[in-house]
């Protein structure tokens, strides 16, 4: 089989190199699949990226232009892309083409309509009601309009959606879709590249100057859109400062610059602060060295259909997550394991950080805390799912 997986991403993006390029490799090593050609949508000058470096794999990145204007860039992205894919599915005999998210499966539906070739969603998400909850869509703009209307045709026309949240899963088959074409798979993590390591927790707390008795918090990610602003992220990191006196905080963000300045306008004394842009093959050891971890996405109407790539690489390294009400299925996954710390409006916090304690001083909490990661978060979940969908698209092609 000849596969095309759209990225809609650049290659070298850290949501590209955590949740596309791990599903790259998995596809390399299914022995149905006899080429892959994976595309990304480069929006900077970057000329070498970070993929798979395998005979049956090309990766071919798509230049985006910087017009003056937002919407003759989206009209570009649109023709010109959209023609260039379907070149490409054509040149080289596509059999299935694999879109990551619901924008990516735009020119899915696309190649689908013009060359009758099946596609699938993975991360599917209701992308348009994310942005106008946000702000940045106006609910009758033409982005969201646009975007909602392809939506609705990408669930009828996909041969399979890949939701990351059983509650999306819920509303999807609520709205009319086929249950039989849905199958939940949350954005996996390596766990075993993610675990815990003594000699990594060691190794960057004495690069960092952290003594060992020093409760470490850290978080991974951006500030702002779906994530706390920084301001907001902010007083959540006072509080604990001022609950555990001994504290460090280390944050892999790559907003670093805007919160060095937030943080000098703030009473958050800097010298507790780590802040640094680090590859994500080093995220693991950052996390070793940490005690707990913050998981701050703003909570809206849609906020339970998303899967933060971030809490798996947490759970897998043991760490325990603090996180708000209503985030994906994680924030229930750890209401009913009570190995993490769920922000409700009711509750203080002292509260938050009394039973953050408490969790770090159970025995062996990292080690169970991990087992979270295996049972739902583990790329044993994938690799079923793409032995599972390229048999049966083997034997269509078959028969």
């Amino acid at each position: 089989m000849n596969i095309l997986y759209i990225g809609y991403w650049g290659a070298n993006e850290s949501l590209s190199q955590a949740t596309i390029n791990p599903h790259l490799e998995i596809l390399l090593k299914n022995s149905l699949v006899d080429k892959l050609v994976y595309t990304s949508i480069e929006r900077t000058g970057h000329t070498t990226h970070q993929v798979p470096k395998k005979n049956q794999f090309e990766h071919i990145p798509l230049k985006a232009n910087k017009f003056p204007f937002r919407l003759i860039n989206k009209i570009y992205e649109v023709i010109f892309f959209r023609n260039k894919l379907i070149s490409i599915a054509r040149d080289y005999s596509i059999d299935l083409v694999i879109c990551r998210s619901s924008l990516a499966g735009n020119f899915g539906l696309t190649i689908h309509k013009k060359l009758k070739i099946p596609f699938v969603i993975e991360s599917f998400e209701p992308h348009a009601e994310y942005m106008r909850e946000l702000g940045v869509w106006k609910k009758h703009g033409l982005s969201y309009l646009f975007q909602k209307n392809s939506e609705k045709k990408q669930s009828k026309y996909a041969d399979r959606l890949y939701p990351v949240s059983e509650n999306f899963e819920k509303f999807l088959i609520g709205e009319g879709c086929s249950k039989n074409k849905i199958i939940t798979l949350p954005c996996a993590v390596d766990v075993e590249k993610f675990s815990f390591s003594k000699t990594d927790r060691q190794d960057v707390r004495t690069k960092l100057k952290i003594p060992e008795n020093t409760i470490t918090a850290i978080y991974v990610g951006k500030f702002g859109g779906i994530y706390y602003s920084i301001n907001q992220a902010l007083k959540l990191f006072l509080e604990a400062d001022a609950y555990f006196k001994d504290f460090h905080l280390i944050l892999l963000t790559s907003d670093n610059h805007a919160v060095y300045d937030a943080l000098k306008k703030s009473e958050f004394p800097i010298e507790k602060v780590s802040c640094r842009i680090v590859a994500h093959d080093e995220v693991p050891a950052y996390l070793s060295a940490s005690d707990f971890a913050f998981s701050l996405i703003n909570r809206t109407g849609f906020s339970a259909f998303c899967s933060p790539i971030k809490n798996g690489e947490y759970w897998a390294n043991g760490l325990p997550i603090l996180i708000p009400k209503g985030i994906g299925d994680d924030s229930d996954i750890l209401i009913n394991s009570g190995l993490g710390v769920i922000m409700n409006d009711d509750t203080s916090p002292q509260d938050y950080f009394d039973q953050i304690v408490n969790l770090i001083r159970q025995k062996k909490h990292r080690e169970t805390i991990c087992q979270l990661a295996h049972k739902h978060r583990s790329f044993r979940l994938i690799i079923n799912e793409y032995n599972t969908l390229m048999n049966r698209h083997n034997s269509m092609s078959l028969g």
